[in-house]
C-alpha cells in the first residue's frame, strides 16, 4: 500500500474524529440549555395560576428556549450520525488499504 494513501486516510479519520468530538460537545451544550429551560418552564407552570403577566412571558420565553435547544440537539444528532457514517467508511478504507 502506498504510504501517502494511508497517510491521507489517517488524516481524514483524525479530522472526522475531531468533528465528531465537536458535534458531541455542542449537542451536550444544547441538552444542558434544554434542561435548564425545561426546569424554568416547570417552575413557571407550577406558579402559573397565581402568576402575573411577567411570569407568563417568562414561561413563554422558557418554552421558546427549550424548543430552540431541542432543534440544536436534533441538528447535532444528524451531524453526529453523518460523521459517524463517514468515520465508519474511513475505517473500512483504512482496513482495506492495510490488506493490500
Amino acid at each position: 500500500m502506498n504510504d501517502s494513501v494511508l497517510r491521507e486516510l489517517l488524516r481524514r479519520r483524525l479530522d472526522l474524529v475531531a468533528r465528531l468530538s465537536l458535534a458531541t460537545s455542542q449537542m451536550q451544550g444544547w441538552r444542558q440549555r434544554r434542561m435548564a429551560a425545561d426546569m424554568d418552564a416547570q417552575r413557571c407552570e407550577m406558579a402559573r395560576d397565581d402568576a402575573a403577566q411577567d411570569l407568563q412571558r417568562e414561561l413563554h420565553e422558557a418554552l421558546c428556549r427549550s424548543d430552540e435547544a431541542e432543534s440544536g440537539v436534533a441538528r447535532c444528532e444528524a451531524l453526529i450520525a453523518e460523521i459517524e457514517q463517514s468515520l465508519a467508511e474511513a475505517d473500512r478504507e483504512i482496513e482495506a488499504s492495510a490488506r493490500r
